[in-house]
């Protein structure tokens, strides 16, 4: 297919109001800046001198950002719109669930159309993300949260300004050690609702400061349920679990896989009997008799999202290479987790050889 055929019929159905940006790997076009410019030459033009063959098409749409997300994340659009209105409404979030299942991804996608919308408001949006380690304190997290405008001493004022954080790997601290003074905060926001903070007084304020009206968290924790969470944390937040025995996460993989192969075979679905497919159908046969083993073994914390298997190399249309990437991924990343899940679980070192075929049952 021609290039310049097939880029004029990838953008042939686009709004161009709302296209912002057309890049390929390199060379980039800002629409708005070449639809003002007297030239004859083509957004495509420009950009034709690059070997490579991926374009990406920017858009601006805040009217239809939850179609967007949800093309990108592949999501349900109605999930998405209850996420963006849980932030809306409460603007402090945490999506908990097993490791590799696209929470951070879709957080940060979040935090892009919230800013998106806060610009539309005529507000300055910032996102910030921080990915926790242990033994991050209270003292580093104020900090951090003070040089960023999200905490505000009570004499200033921060107007047209919204600030969106992102908080990665949760489960690697004590939230409630983290937010400390903050927790009683985390509820309300503005000028109206003073806390102090022990011990400080910047600014001669004696400590006492708010939360910015238009401060939004959204936290990620690997964890697949939040047991062990101090009680004193939940109502502070809303809680959004990703389980991967229901819907979203339970068709992902399988709706991952579907929209590659659409790409590899121009639009069109191979025949059930091609290897390339089978070879792929099984894989995701493969993460759900994983999953669904290790939860029936009582091991849930290493059960493994989808998120690992989007390496998989299908567009090298080689149903051995395939197999020999699943091989090396089960062997170096998947056994081992269970094995570690098995000893930890029977407190022994050298696991029996029934721990064994336990482990390898899985």
């Amino acid at each position: 297919v021609d290039m310049q055929s097939a880029f004029e019929d990838a953008t042939s159905t686009l709004n161009l109001a709302y296209l912002i940006q057309l890049s390929m790997d390199g060379p980039n076009v800002n629409w708005s800046f070449h639809d003002k410019v007297n030239t004859d030459m083509s957004p495509y033009m420009m950009l034709s001198n690059s070997e490579q063959r991926k374009v990406t098409i920017t858009v601006d749409d805040t009217d239809n950002m939850c179609e967007l997300i949800a093309f990108d994340v592949l999501h349900p659009v109605s999930a998405i719109s209850n996420y963006l209105r849980l932030l809306d409404q409460y603007k402090s979030v945490i999506f908990y669930g097993p490791t590799g299942s696209g929470k951070s991804y879709l957080a940060h996608r979040l935090a892009q159309s919230i800013a998106a919308q806060e610009l539309s408001l005529g507000r300055k949006p910032s996102i910030h993300q921080l990915s926790l380690q242990p033994g991050y304190t209270f003292a580093n997290f104020l900090t951090f949260l003070r040089q960023r405008n999200c905490i505000v001493p009570v004499d200033l004022v921060v107007e047209n300004f919204a600030a969106i954080l992102l908080l990665d790997n949760l489960e690697a601290v004590d939230i409630a050690k983290l937010f400390g003074e903050l927790l009683d905060a985390m509820e309300y926001r503005g000028k109206g609702h003073t806390f102090c903070i022990r011990g400080d007084n910047s600014l001669g304020t004696n400590g006492v400061h708010y939360l910015a009206d238009h401060f939004y968290v959204i936290g990620t924790m690997n964890k697949s349920r939040s047991l062990g969470v101090d009680l004193s944390i939940l109502p502070r937040f809303r809680w959004v679990q990703f389980r991967l025995d229901t819907e979203p996460l339970r068709g992902l993989l399988a709706r991952h896989f579907l929209r590659r192969i659409f790409n590899v075979y121009h639009g069109c679905m191979p025949s059930p009997e091609d290897p390339v497919f089978r070879a792929v159908e099984w894989i995701v046969c493969v993460w759900q008799r994983l999953n669904d083993s290790l939860n029936k073994l009582g091991i849930p914390e290493v059960v493994q999202g989808p998120c690992m298997f989007f390496k998989c190399p299908l567009e090298r249309q080689d149903h051995k290479l395939i197999l020999e990437w699943m091989q090396n991924t089960w062997n170096q990343q998947i056994a081992p987790r269970v094995r570690e899940a098995v000893k930890r679980g029977t407190g022994s070192e050298a696991p029996s050889d029934g721990q064994q075929k336990v482990a390898n049952t899985a």
